[in-house]
């Protein structure tokens, strides 16, 4: 059957649509290349795209939110880079779609603010996936910005934020940036 649309289709924070890409590039999949999963990426890709604002920004938990939005990033991004490697001709729409959704949030997210200071790295870690995949020294440069703002850290190695259970967060976005940045001193 067809994809769902309007009211039926939760946009999240992209797991379906990486869940969805994971299913159909490994071999070990029971639904490997599967023909029947394309237009449900498409859809799901093309939800994203139509979710954004003007402003390149998502309304996901806060308005025209960056931190928000770059949470999305995480798997929309893994996504097309997952989707890349598998090199399937049938698949150019749905990367297109979210090549669009990716510059128009990276063009926003060089330029958006932040919440908390802790979102800093949030939105860095969405900058270094998208420069991963589309390289631009704006978005390396607005994460030198953040970065040169320092890195705070209690002696317990925990980042000053209202929730312990951030520091998870807060590390994942440094491991990402020092990977896809290659700047080992992140770790």
């Amino acid at each position: 059957s067809p994809p769902a649309t309007g009211s039926a289709m939760r946009l999240g924070r992209g797991a379906d649509l990486a869940a969805l890409v994971a299913s159909f590039s490994s071999p070990e999949s029971s639904h490997h290349r599967a023909e029947s999963l394309i237009p449900w990426m498409e859809r799901s890709a093309q939800s994203f795209l139509d979710a954004l604002n003007q402003d390149g920004l998502l309304d996901a938990g806060n308005l025209s939110s960056p931190p928000d939005t770059a949470f999305v990033v995480e798997a929309i991004a893994g996504a097309l880079d997952v989707s890349r490697r598998g090199q399937d001709p049938r698949l150019r729409p749905m990367q297109e779609i979210i090549t669009k959704f990716l510059l128009r949030v990276g063009e926003a997210l060089v330029t958006g603010g932040i919440h908390t200071p802790n979102h800093r790295w949030v939105v860095c870690a969405a900058l270094a996936r998208i420069n991963a995949l589309f390289p631009a020294t704006r978005y390396v440069d607005r994460i030198d910005d953040w970065l040169g703002e320092g890195i705070y850290q209690d002696a317990d190695g925990l980042f000053p934020e209202r929730s312990p259970n951030y520091a998870r967060v807060e590390v994942n976005a440094f491991v990402t940036m020092a990977r896809l940045l290659n700047r080992p001193q992140l770790l």
